[in-house]
């Protein structure tokens, strides 16, 4: 047997295997594993489990669950804000995150006196505006959802 930084080294197939050593009548909770150091056994979280509830709209990275430390890209799909934020698997077992929602812009601006095309709110996007019979458009007729997540200014329709 050759012995390796105070682990014994027996006919294990990998030094992951022999750290983790014989636990044997050792029971650790949910989401742990037993690892043996020098001759004590010791439970310690080794994953995170399934991770949170995302928002709609979201891409994950990498699409496996992952374990202690590991960390998940989260990004918004193409046309939302914020575009990437991490979830960490923490050492206790917890996903560590910042709250976010993927976002675009609120609807656009009421112009009295005109109407704005339907569409889109996602960043990038463009809405045009008509004025009423009657009245003259002031301004550009198209407005865009910006990253800020606020349109550009609106036209208005005067006399």
């Amino acid at each position: 047997m050759e012995e390796k930084s105070g682990y014994m080294w027996s006919d294990i197939s990998s030094w992951d295997q022999a750290w983790r050593g014989n636990c044997a009548g050792i029971t650790c909770a949910a989401r742990e594993k037993c690892f043996q150091i020098g001759s004590t056994h010791q439970c310690s979280v080794s994953e995170c489990g399934t991770r949170p509830a995302l928002p709609a709209n979201t891409i994950v990275y990498p699409m496996k669950e992952s374990g202690v430390g590991e960390m998940i890209q989260v990004s918004c799909a193409q046309g939302y804000f914020p575009q990437t934020a991490f979830l960490t698997c923490g050492t206790d077992g917890n996903w560590n995150w910042i709250d976010f929602t993927c976002q675009d812009c609120n609807d656009p601006p009421i112009v009295d006196n005109g109407d704005v095309s339907e569409g889109s709110n996602l960043i990038g996007s463009r809405r045009r505006y008509v004025c009423d019979s009657g009245y003259t458009l002031e301004g550009d007729n198209e407005i865009r959802c910006q990253r800020n997540l606020a349109w550009t200014d609106p036209p208005s329709c005067g006399m």
